[in-house]
């Protein structure tokens, strides 16, 4: 079974850092009612700017801010690193960012802060009277993934984009894991099964492995309109890893903070 929650979270928008389920499995009915491609919600508010660098894959320098792209996360260039090593598909996505800004008239399109306190919000590229948006692109070429937003209205072009380059097997979707810091956590994609199910006073904890564990809210299932997790049933699960260096228990656990997902079987 197949369900797509419902549930919005209405705070400010943000970028979610915490975990997201994803169906491994895609209908054509669901295809069917995305756009064939991203096109601002409102060119009015669109607003030129000279690009002044490129930090990584979805992080651009102008004059005045850095902005992080709303909806996507790339792989990290780890430039505090001594040596600095690169997550692989890093630098092909920040030098693509790089050829395509280069080459085209940019435009802003700010939607709030992230946690950081960096711009949020999209980079589009004008080509004659159309808009591009680069986000859209990065996920079609596998170098980036996307991040799911609760009250972004590009969400489902941008999910269309992501199941291109995961057809293809392209950049990210190569490997059926991203877990490059397992040292240090970071983001993560892992297709597991449940293995066990605990229940504490605010969570229910599904333990993937001796290692992984998703936490989510008592109240996951209820707001979100969908059905209890089951053992030996296959997830597939994205987000931000907290590494707990010392614990008893799985040394790596993805916090689930929203349920603007779709749940597989």
């Amino acid at each position: 079974m197949v369900l797509l929650s419902n549930f919005r979270i209405t705070s400010k928008r943000r970028l979610i850092s915490g975990a997201f389920f994803v169906c491994v499995f895609y209908f054509l009915s669901f295809a069917s009612v995305l756009h064939a491609r991203c096109i601002p919600s409102s060119v009015s508010s669109l607003k030129s700017e000279a690009v002044q660098s490129v930090l990584d894959g979805d992080t651009i320098r102008f004059s005045e801010y850095d902005l992080r792209l709303q909806g996507i996360n790339t792989p990290e260039m780890n430039y505090h690193l001594k040596p600095q090593r690169p997550e692989p598909y890093a630098e092909l996505a920040t030098s693509s960012v790089k050829n395509l800004l280069g080459n085209a008239a940019v435009f802003i399109e700010v939607t709030g802060r992230d946690k950081y306190n960096r711009q949020l919000g999209n980079v589009w590229l004008k080509s004659g009277s159309d808009f591009y948006m680069l986000s859209e692109s990065l996920l079609k070429k596998g170098l980036a993934f996307q991040v799911f937003e609760s009250d972004s209205v590009y969400v489902d072009c941008l999910a269309r984009a992501e199941r291109h380059a995961r057809e293809l097997n392209q950049g990210v979707w190569s490997a059926r894991d991203y877990w490059l810091n397992a040292e240090r956590g970071g983001f993560v994609l892992w297709h597991d099964s449940v293995k066990k199910v605990a229940k504490s006073k605010r969570y229910f904890w599904f333990s993937l492995s001796t290692e992984r564990v998703v936490r989510v809210p008592l109240d996951w299932f209820s707001r979100c309109k969908t059905e209890m997790l089951r053992k030996e049933e296959m997830i597939e699960v994205r987000g931000w890893v907290i590494h707990r260096k010392s614990t008893a228990y799985e040394a790596y656990m993805l916090p689930l903070k929203s349920c603007q997902i779709l749940l597989g079987n």
